[in-house]
């Protein structure tokens, strides 16, 4: 006869095996997803950190791609890639983005095993396989170290609300690195302070609430005040793609099930996204009833309230990253009720959660097949069909095209590559690059430029979200206008 607690022991040595296997299938896929090329953004924050001769040098780059946490790990990492089969490989400059990425989804496992096994499972599950938490946890970026830092400090203020006394110390720790990470924190924190100023007060009075509030928060109000003033105040923008903010809204709903980005996906998954949250925020609040403010100001009001007072000039789904593990929190709060249910509400949780990952995984095997752009690739191809000693080329876009050529240029030292800007231009190059961040989009056979035409050799395609398309085309021998 097998006794209770021996039953209970089997049955808690099972989740964590289970958990343990989830964690190693979710880290070799984003580890897997470490091993394509650099993109433009990645290139930018590693020719950052080898501008800086000491760590404190990072804070005078006052740039939105300097993320300072992940420069100054680029700086410790150091400049030289290693190579596997034939091409460069960055996987020690991601790893931190690897290891914060694991780290989440412990983390995210944690939060909801306090509901329940099939919660803490379910949100695993969505976590693991969402394609934009793979992709961001699997470059060199401050996103997945700023997700982390995000779920440890919601923790450690629930610890806070028990009396634990040393989590403030840890919180004090965590913020700043949650904001040295990515700025957007700033949802995450914004909803913390507000709600254990509301926690406080109610549990504690007002004047103990506030002296409580005042010890948990002091450090992090002060750091957030420097860091404002001597950085985020006189940030410099690189740009990029630029569309309005609703736009990326729906493109964020879209982002989050998996599904393409567009108004027609976009207006549905946002509606559904309210749905399931409205759900999830009914059943946590049953069990934990303070809960649901805070994923109400983090997930919902904070983001807007920010868009509609601060109207940013760029905004980008991925500064809406950081909430997207706490929705899918909410999310698997609506879908465990389903999994108990009699009848057929088990085979609906099962179809919806697999039609989830069905989405998500069409992308994450496009990031393994396609990565961000096959840059060195296409560089290798230009050189080993150029005859003489130099490979020129030219491009759609000077910048982006003119930065990552550069880049790779290094790991070709048998010929010098040359790119020539549109005011450099005094005669034809041999190659012409042409860009597109659009995965539907289709080149044309032939440009003209230059008094030149150039004919399309080789398509390079990407994953979507992080770099782009490359489309390497070479000039014909006979020049079309003399």
């Amino acid at each position: 006869m097998i006794r209770e607690g021996e039953s209970s022991r089997a049955i808690s040595r099972r989740q964590y095996a289970a958990l343990i296997a989830c964690l190693a299938v979710f880290g070799l896929l984003r580890l897997a997803a470490s091993m394509g090329d650099f993109y433009l953004d990645e290139i930018w924050s590693f020719y950052f950190s080898r501008q800086i001769s000491s760590p404190l040098d990072v804070f005078k780059l006052n740039h939105d791609n300097n993320h300072i946490l992940n420069t100054l790990y680029l700086y410790m990492v150091g400049g030289e890639p290693f190579f596997f089969a034939g091409k460069p490989t960055f996987i020690p400059h991601r790893l931190f983005s690897v290891l914060s990425g694991i780290v989440s989804l412990f983390l995210v496992w944690k939060i909801a095993s306090r509901q329940g096994r099939v919660e803490a499972f379910t949100a695993l599950v969505l976590c693991g396989l969402s394609y934009p938490l793979v992709i961001y946890s699997s470059e060199a970026r401050g996103y997945s170290p700023e997700i982390m830092f995000a779920l440890a400090s919601f923790l450690l203020v629930e610890a806070s609300f028990a009396g634990k006394r040393s989590a403030a110390f840890y919180f004090w720790a965590f913020v700043p690195l949650a904001f040295l990470s990515h700025s957007s924190f700033i949802y995450i924190y914004a909803a913390l302070f507000l709600w254990s100023a509301l926690e406080e007060v109610k549990n504690n009075g007002v004047l103990t609430g506030a002296r409580r509030l005042a010890f948990l928060h002091f450090v992090p109000v002060v750091f957030s005040v420097f860091y404002y003033l001597f950085f985020l105040k006189g940030m410099v923008y690189g740009g990029g793609e630029v569309s309005g903010a609703w736009s990326e809204v729906l493109m964020t709903a879209s982002m989050f099930f998996g599904l393409p980005s567009g108004p027609s996906f976009g207006y549905g998954a946002l509606a559904l996204i309210f749905f399931v949250s409205i759900a999830g925020l009914v059943r946590l609040k049953k069990a934990r009833p303070g809960q649901p403010v805070f994923f109400v100001l983090a997930i919902f009001i904070v983001p807007a309230a920010i868009i509609v007072l601060m109207k940013p000039e760029f905004l980008y789904f991925r500064y809406f990253l950081v909430c997207f593990p706490f929705l899918y929190l909410l999310a698997a709060y609506a879908l465990s009720p389903l999994y108990n249910r009699p009848g057929s509400g088990r085979v609906v949780f099962f179809v919806l959660v697999a039609v989830f990952c069905v989405l998500n995984l069409k992308s994450d095997f496009d990031l393994l097949n396609y990565g961000r752009g096959s840059y060195s690739e296409a560089l290798g191809y230009m050189v080993s069909e150029t005859n003489g000693p130099e490979v020129i080329a030219a491009g759609d876009h000077d910048f982006r095209n003119k930065t990552v050529l550069g880049f790779y240029s290094v790991f070709f030292a048998g010929k010098r590559i040359t790119y020539l800007g549109r005011e450099e231009k005094s005669f034809a190059p041999d190659w012409f690059i042409a860009h597109s961040v659009d995965r539907a989009y289709r080149p044309p056979e032939f440009i003209f430029d230059s008094g030149s035409r150039f004919t399309l050799k080789r398509s390079y395609g990407f994953a979507g979200v992080s770099g782009w398309s490359w489309f390497v085309y070479k000039k014909d021998a006979q020049e079309i206008f003399p």
